[in-house]
């Protein structure tokens, strides 16, 4: 990760999604990949949509042998600060998935104000016609060795909540939104 570098590009950096949401990085075969947003709940925990964390979407299973690794950037004080997601747990029923994240070596000196800044959480699902924004990294970019990672907002308007039973063991739920959501903003805050 340290010869890599990342640069913020048409960022409000006083938006209050921008220290919270996390662009989500895979590598998988030696490539390092955007692959989504994650959202910082406390030091250590994030959450993201089930579906931004599948290797069905950005790699395949047919060598086991092959190492993935997950990083989560946290941007804060014109810094990016790297966390090593250590484990992944996936809901079957629902598109979440909750990413318990390692002790990173710089926790003992980073801000203060890094490790105490958390986002206020309400677990109440939207309701039909409601309004929500959407934050997230879609427009992740590598050219010459720079990730160049764009933030970007939408407002989205909730269609409808569906629960969908497939079998009796398994319920799923989905909420529909009509905006103009990017690919990379799946996961990110709401």
């Amino acid at each position: 990760m340290d010869e890599i570098k990342f640069e913020l590009r048409e960022a409000d950096l006083a938006h209050p999604a921008l220290h919270n949401a996390m662009l989500l990085m895979v590598e998988y075969n030696g490539i390092l990949k955007a692959i989504g947003t994650a959202v910082s709940v406390v030091p250590g925990l994030a959450f993201t949509a089930s579906h931004v964390v599948n290797p069905e979407r950005w790699g395949t299973n047919e060598n086991t042998n092959q190492k993935t690794g997950f990083v989560a950037l946290q941007f804060y004080d014109d810094k990016f600060w790297p966390w090593s997601v250590e484990s992944i747990y996936g809901s079957v029923s629902y598109d979440i998935a909750v990413l318990t994240l390692r002790k990173p070596d710089w926790w003992e000196t980073a801000p203060e104000e890094l490790r105490v800044k958390f986002p206020r959480l309400n677990f109440n699902p939207p309701q039909p016609g409601d309004e929500v924004q959407v934050f997230g990294f879609p427009e992740t970019e590598f050219e010459n060795g720079i990730f160049y990672i764009k933030p970007s907002q939408c407002s989205a308007v909730v269609e409808s909540i569906e629960h969908h039973c497939e079998n009796s063991d398994i319920a799923r739920s989905h909420v529909k939104l009509r905006g103009q959501l990017l690919n990379g903003m799946s996961g990110g805050p709401c």
